[in-house]
């Protein structure tokens, strides 16, 4: 049968309501091209994939609509409008809708809670997880996210005593979400559970392995010593050489002179095929960690001691450090004496960014961006966001296991003996041993010693609100000291047992 001989006497239609490429139709009969029954089955097709019974768009969501594309030339299907233009959608006691991406044409699925008892419920089992906000009016929540907590739903279910007559909640509607979630990722479920049973992952699994606020292992730009941090969300992403990754937005505490709290690092596990043994990735939740609990004391400690670090503080390093140059982090080994001072290396290096991974899957600095006000042409610079701390409301005195956990492992430092700026690893630093004896060793008759340690005591006990100035304004405060004598009479040695005894840093100028 021919294409035309399948389209039966259609009646007329009103021409303001029918899309310009429509077939101009007629109260006669006439015959129609290929192409005009082409969007006629289109659009057959499009009214026949939105049909549902009442009953069930209840227990789904409601579909989506034809539209007509005016580029394309053709009907296509688009996700519903937001709830708030269709007040229909209300009655429901969540939506599923569809997100599609223009250029991947990948799909992103959410759920719009319209259920007030089912919201509340959701409040309370995801009640930390930042990717999911439930204190709008209409919350939406990506259905990926619900996946991961779909064990704790159905223990907050199984908690409902179903015996107990509650009007405000009804225990279907948590059954009905775990239904629908357990539906949903049937297929997900049953890849996902014998890989994990055995350890291993694939790439396109992992955002089912990351579950947001669980605490991550990976290892420190630069020095690459294990720390923790907090998952947040991912997503896969490609670089400028058009390879796919998948991204990890994460967050951990840190102190940057003046502010303690929270700032943010993105990690990547770039794309692989097959599976892996999970511990092998970059980055993967400690659970799989074949030395978690010795890995999880020892990053415990190292936070407990970078809260007591926070300010000024005169210490010994032996371990790792970096510092950051143009094309990426340069890892030294320190075994001197150093200064952490994290408003102080702010302040000489204003600047300077945290390591992290460009677009080009490199490790580099985070350049700071310089804006220009066109008005009065004055130069502003704007730190990079994974340098902003925002200010926690945490007590570093009265930390739990897991915020200790997710500490920075470096803190910034000025190294005495090789004059360097640097990022220490917190495990290497530990308390100056001091000593007397070399003082107690200086061949220098007893009053001279005296005088030396006279003069250099006065300059240490005295105040700095009432210490003299010179005419100009700070550059009286200091004592200069002259010691001559042929080389090896000990004059170096002098200098250095008045800052040992004195228990003072000394700075070298060479």
């Amino acid at each position: 049968m021919a294409p035309t001989d399948a389209i039966p006497n259609l009646p007329v239609s009103p021409a303001p309501q029918t899309p310009p490429s429509s077939p101009n139709l007629r109260p006669h009969k006439r015959e129609l091209d290929p192409e005009q029954v082409q969007l006629f089955t289109d659009l057959l097709k499009a009214v026949q994939a939105i049909q549902f019974t009442p009953a069930a768009a209840g227990a789904d969501q409601p579909a989506t609509t034809p539209r007509w594309d005016s580029k394309a030339y053709k009907y296509k299907i688009e996700e519903s409008p937001p709830d708030e233009d269709i007040s229909e959608l209300d009655q429901y006691i969540f939506v599923e809708r569809i997100r599609i991406d223009k250029d991947s044409q990948s799909r992103t699925y959410f759920l719009d809670i319209k259920s007030k008892s089912l919201r509340g419920t959701l409040r309370e089992v995801l009640r930390n997880v930042r990717v999911a906000n439930l204190r709008d009016e209409r919350p939406s929540v990506s259905r990926d996210v619900l996946f991961h907590f779909l064990p704790d739903i159905i223990a907050r279910r199984d908690q409902l005593d179903v015996s107990v007559p509650n009007t405000n909640f009804s225990p279907q509607y948590l059954a009905l979400l775990i239904g629908y979630l357990q539906q949903a990722y049937e297929t997900t479920i049953a890849q996902l559970h014998p890989l994990l049973k055995h350890g291993e992952i694939t790439y396109e699994l992992l955002w089912a392995l990351f579950k947001p606020n669980e605490i991550l292992y990976t290892t420190c730009f630069g020095i690459h010593m294990d720390r923790g941090v907090v998952f947040d969300c991912g997503e896969e992403k490609e670089d400028n050489f058009k390879r796919k990754y998948y991204n990890l937005s994460c967050r951990y505490q840190d102190y940057n002179g003046v502010v303690f709290g929270e700032t943010t690092v993105e990690l990547r596990i770039s794309r692989f095929a097959g599976s892996r043994r999970i511990e092998t990735l970059t980055v993967f939740p400690f659970a799989y960690h074949p030395r978690r609990l010795a890995v999880e004391a020892e990053l415990v400690e190292c936070g407990q001691k970078f809260v007591k670090l926070m300010g000024t503080h005169h210490c010994h390093c032996k371990g790792s450090g970096f510092y950051m140059m143009k094309d990426g982090p340069f890892q030294v080994r320190i075994d001197s004496r150093i200064m952490v001072d994290a408003a102080f290396f702010r302040e000489i290096n204003p600047n300077y960014s945290r390591p992290k991974i460009d677009t080009a899957g490199e490790i580099r600095p985070d350049p700071p961006q310089k804006c220009v006000d066109l008005f009065d042409g004055t130069t502003t610079t704007k730190v990079s966001p994974h340098d902003q701390i925002t200010e926690s409301s945490l007590d570093p005195s009265a930390m739990t296991k897991d915020e200790l956990l997710v500490c920075c492992p470096t803190v910034l430092a000025f190294d005495f003996k090789d004059k360097l700026w640097f990022e220490c690893a917190v495990a290497g630093i530990t308390n100056i041993i001091w000593t007397q004896q070399p003082f107690d060793g200086l061949a220098l008759p007893s009053e001279q010693k005296d005088i030396v340690m006279a003069i250099a005591e006065a300059r240490v006990a005295a105040r700095p609100d009432k210490q003299f100035d010179d005419i100009i304004e700070g550059v009286g405060q200091g004592v200069i000291t002259v010691l001559h004598g042929p080389p090896g009479v000990g004059k170096t040695l002098t200098a250095e047992a008045v800052a040992e005894k004195l228990r003072r840093p000394l700075y070298r100028i060479i």
